[in-house]
């Protein structure tokens, strides 16, 4: 007996012993005792002054991070991860001193890491003080994390930690279980997930609850059918007792057993219940399609909604639902038909409290012909089709009535018109009217037409566009009545070496009663260059953008000019760039106008000094005025750092100045001084 006992433990011990799937990384930082380190010393000082008043500040802060990881015993035995942090922060502004402390460390150790059964245990703690007042905050958190992958049993995961919050006023404990289990079983996918955590407010004596529930399979029946169904629930408590509970289910199926034939389904429902009401809705949409031919072929579609709200007071529910289908066939190699039918009904009723039986539907029935023609001629493609579609709507409400409706639509294209090698051509109209009759005649008639040109040959060295649309809709309400007419231009050019040029115009105009005539006209002119000078790469920008607009009552429009330089090159081994950034705003309008420019000059270097040291060096002169000296401002700034690297030592310092000017007279002067010590450090143990 006792053989057979210890052979039954020897059994499960090789199975709990198996390694887990996927579980050790191509580099393993475990595999060897490290012990890594860093120091940084910051001091930084700024100092503003604007007339009399002067502003200093002065920071003061150290850093300590220290961090160690590797295996006890063995590799598959246990390892373990230890990390800390402390960041002490003094500084003082304009004679008042402030000082912070931050401690953090984690802690996390793993018993059986490579086996199928790793268990994990952490730790962390963060707390921070205030060393100038009495203010401060501690977060801690301990915990385990349990994995189980025996190839048997559903992978399962089990999480547990606890997290207590002390603040100066508050205490907040948050206990926290989590279950996920994963399981494949034949064809079919199954994924569990349990969550909860609990809040305890131990200062108000109150407690908040949260509960999670999800669960997922996926189901494969065959190559061409799967089917998904899910279920979630969620419970929260509150602190005042109060109780709300929200539930949903969905099942979706997607089947294509033939090239043919496909179909999918869903259905889905939710559940909201708390303590003052309770809500419930259904939901399916389904559809199928089938290919009686290679140029036949249909579709049908159902959707279908009900939903309920249930209160102590009243009960309201709505139920919605809609149908159609379609068909497609090519009558000949160059006409199409297809017919399309959807009838749907809407209802809403009030089953209890205010207004009890006032029920309100709504039935829609429309249908859709077309037929379309498509041919192939030498000098173009000849596109069209023809439509009529009718509308019947009842309905029970008696602030809105129903009535039919009856409607045609009809448009022809031309794509690709070949009569010219060099340029190419596109062409349509379209027609439109639709007549309802609810209590009288309401109608609109939309009429358009268009084309555009471009270039086919040449291309290589330049590309030209150019197009025309024309918009009238005429409607039964003279308010609606709109004429609109869009023109548009554009040309670009590389042909010159190292250069492109481009010139776009849009021009709108349009016509209504309710806002007039109006007129819009957009030029942009582009210029762009780039060459290599005198051992350097320069760069130039040019871009000049002009907007009109003509209204009821006025004009306006804005004129915008800008100027971009760049230029790099290498200079006594260092490298060396400057740019310059010119933009003019001209605004006019009806009782006058006025002009803004914006300048930017900067230059910058950059050199690598005795092998170690690198150093930065960077001016700036930005300038922003109107044209009425009313308004300006003016900054110039000047920027160095160095940086130095000595082995496992790093040293900088960076130095900023800038003044700036306005309209106030009084200049604005900054100065900051930055110094940074560092020290970093990395052993095996």
């Amino acid at each position: 007996m006792r053989d057979k006992k210890s052979l039954w433990l020897l059994f499960f011990s090789l199975i709990a012993l198996l390694p887990g799937a996927a579980y050790g990384l191509e580099r393993d930082p475990y595999m060897r005792r490290t012990l890594t380190g860093r120091v940084y010393l910051d001091y930084e000082k700024v100092e503003t002054r604007q007339g009399t008043y002067t502003d200093k500040f002065d920071k003061f802060q150290q850093t300590y991070n220290l961090d160690t990881k590797g295996f006890l015993y063995a590799r598959n035995a246990l390892i373990y991860s230890l990390s800390g942090s402390f960041i002490n922060t003094d500084s003082t502004q304009n004679s008042v001193k402030t000082g912070t402390k931050n401690t953090q460390y984690n802690f996390e150790t793993t018993a059986l890491p490579l086996s199928a059964i790793p268990l994990t245990f952490f730790t962390n703690h963060d707390e921070n003080r205030a060393t100038t007042t009495n203010g401060g905050s501690t977060s801690d958190a301990y915990g385990i994390d349990w994995f189980a992958r025996i190839r048997s049993l559903p992978a399962t995961k089990v999480h547990a930690e606890k997290r207590d919050r002390v603040s100066d006023q508050r205490e907040t404990i948050d206990t926290i279980y989590k279950l996920s289990m994963k399981k494949k079983i034949g064809p079919t996918n199954n994924d569990l997930l349990y969550d909860t955590i609990t809040t305890d407010n131990t200062n108000a004596g109150t407690r908040n609850s949260q509960t999670t529930v999800n669960f997922t399979n996926d189901t494969v029946i065959s190559k061409s059918t799967e089917v998904h169904a899910g279920y979630t629930e969620n419970v929260n408590v509150a602190e005042n007792g109060q109780k709300s509970t929200l539930n949903g289910v969905s099942i979706n199926l997607a089947s294509t057993p033939s090239s043919d034939f496909s179909q999918k389904h869903r259905y889905t429902f939710y559940g909201n219940s708390t303590s003052i009401s309770n809500q419930e809705g259904h939901n399916y949409d389904g559809t199928m399609s089938y290919a009686f031919s290679p140029v036949t072929s249909a579709s049908a579609s159902a959707l279908y909604q009900k939903n309920t709200t249930d209160s102590s007071s009243s009960q309201f529910e709505s139920e919605n639902g809609n149908v159609s289908g379609s068909f497609a066939t090519a009558v000949t190699r160059t006409i199409g038909f297809s017919q399309a039918l959807s009838y749907a009904e809407n209802k809403a009723n009030i089953v209890a409290g205010t207004n009890q039986g006032n029920m309100t539907s709504r039935k829609t029935t429309t249908s859709n012909t077309s037929l379309t023609y498509r041919r192939k001629f030498k000098l173009a493609l000849l596109t069209g089709n023809y439509g009529i579609h009718y509308t019947q709507d009842q309905t029970s409400d008696a602030n809105s009535r129903g009535g039919t409706g009856m409607g045609q639509n009809a448009r022809v294209g031309l794509a690709d018109i070949n009569f010219n090698r060099h340029v190419g051509f596109n062409a349509n109209s379209a027609y439109s009217k639709t007549d309802t009759v609810i209590g009288g005649n309401i109608h609109e008639t939309t009429y358009s037409y268009g084309g555009n040109a471009f270039n086919k040959t040449f291309k290589q060295y330049f590309g030209a566009t150019a197009s025309y649309n024309y918009l009238l809709i005429r409607s039964w309400l003279n308010t609606l009545n709109k004429e609109t007419e869009n023109i548009d231009y554009h040309v670009d050019t590389s042909y010159i070496k190292n250069t492109k040029v481009g010139f776009a115009m849009h021009e709108e105009n349009s016509n209504s009663i309710t806002t007039g005539s109006t007129s819009t006209s957009t030029k942009d002119f582009t210029l762009n260059h780039k060459r290599p000078l005198f051992g350097g790469n320069l760069g130039a920008d040019f871009s000049y953008n002009i907007v009109d607009n003509v209204y009821r009552g006025g004009t306006s429009g804005t004129t915008i000019t800008t100027v971009k330089l760049n230029y790099s090159r290498m200079i006594l081994k260092g490298n060396f760039g400057v740019d310059a950034l010119y933009t003019a705003h001209d605004y006019v309008y009806n009782t006058g106008g006025y002009g803004t420019t914006d300048k930017r000059y900067t230059a910058r270097y950059s050199k690598a000094l005795f092998r170690r040291v690198l150093w930065r060096t960077a001016g700036e002169r930005t300038e922003t005025e109107r044209d009425d000296a009313l308004i300006f401002s003016k900054k110039t700034s000047i920027e160095n750092a160095l940086v130095y690297q000595l082995r496992a030592w790093g040293f900088s310092a960076e130095h900023r100045y800038a003044v700036t000017s306005n309209e106030s007279h009084v200049d604005l002067t900054e100065t900051r001084i930055f110094f940074r010590v560092e020290r970093s450090f990395g052993m095996f143990l």
